[in-house]
Protein backbone atom coordinates (compact mmCIF):
# COMPACT_ATOMS: atom_id res chain seq x y z
CA UNK A 1 0.00 0.00 0.00
CA UNK A 2 2.66 2.27 0.63
CA UNK A 3 4.54 1.82 -2.53
CA UNK A 4 1.48 2.02 -3.93
CA UNK A 5 0.86 5.67 -2.65
CA UNK A 6 4.17 7.19 -3.57
CA UNK A 7 3.26 6.53 -6.92
CA UNK A 8 4.40 2.32 -7.92
CA UNK A 9 1.90 0.83 -10.27
CA UNK A 10 2.99 -2.78 -10.41
CA UNK A 11 2.84 -3.35 -7.19
CA UNK A 12 2.38 -7.39 -6.17
CA UNK A 13 2.72 -8.95 -2.94
CA UNK A 14 4.74 -11.71 -2.57
CA UNK A 15 3.65 -13.87 0.45
CA UNK A 16 5.69 -16.66 1.20
CA UNK A 17 9.17 -14.93 0.16
CA UNK A 18 10.95 -15.05 -3.36
CA UNK A 19 10.80 -19.56 -2.11
CA UNK A 20 7.37 -19.73 -2.56
CA UNK A 21 8.08 -17.09 -6.06
CA UNK A 22 10.24 -20.10 -6.98
CA UNK A 23 7.85 -22.66 -6.26
CA UNK A 24 5.07 -21.30 -7.67
CA UNK A 25 6.60 -19.22 -10.77
CA UNK A 26 9.21 -20.63 -11.54
CA UNK A 27 10.44 -23.83 -10.09
CA UNK A 28 13.80 -24.19 -11.99
CA UNK A 29 15.23 -21.27 -9.99
CA UNK A 30 17.31 -23.25 -7.81
CA UNK A 31 16.55 -23.11 -3.92
CA UNK A 32 18.62 -24.20 -0.57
Amino acid sequence: ELMIEDGFTNVVNLAGGILAWAQEIDPSMPSY
